[in-house]
């Protein structure tokens, strides 16, 4: 009896650190929550699920830019970036940039559509800084190639 229940509470507590997450939050200068994004521990999540799903699976970041919303979606392994405008007018001046931490320019584009995919496959694996420029704002983001 000690044993099957010492057993089960080995099984118990090895399965909740792999489930593991926490829940990150985005908010405006007035104090209201923009995004809700939950971040798993990467590790434990590719133990949980497997090597191959991960790929599919994105990473969003959302932040507030000259009155619109933009979120950026990573997706591991495959160097796919997406960037969404919301809402994007027409007359909008909108500018993606993608930078090596050298300083070294690997994209640069004018966005005329709500939702943008940039192929960073190529790249070398690194880090990389995402530039977003609409209507005189800017915004950053880091860009993990894996």
């Amino acid at each position: 009896m000690k044993q099957d229940l010492l057993t089960l509470l080995l099984l118990f507590g090895s399965m909740t650190a792999i489930a593991q997450s926490r829940v990150h939050y985005t908010y405006d200068n007035a104090g209201n929550r923009l995004t809700q994004q939950t971040l798993f521990d990467e590790q434990a999540r590719n133990q949980l699920l497997g090597s191959g799903l991960d790929r599919r699976d994105g990473s969003t970041q959302s932040r507030q830019v000259a009155g619109s919303t933009v979120s950026v979606t990573t997706y591991t392994g495959t160097g796919q970036v997406t960037v969404e405008v919301l809402p994007l007018d027409p007359s909008d001046d909108c500018q993606l940039a993608v930078y090596s931490l050298s300083g070294h320019q690997v994209a640069n584009l004018q966005v005329a559509s709500t939702q943008t995919t940039l192929d960073l496959s190529d790249s070398p694996k690194g880090i990389y800084i995402l530039l977003v420029r609409l209507n005189g704002g800017t915004a950053t983001w880091k860009i993990i190639m894996k």
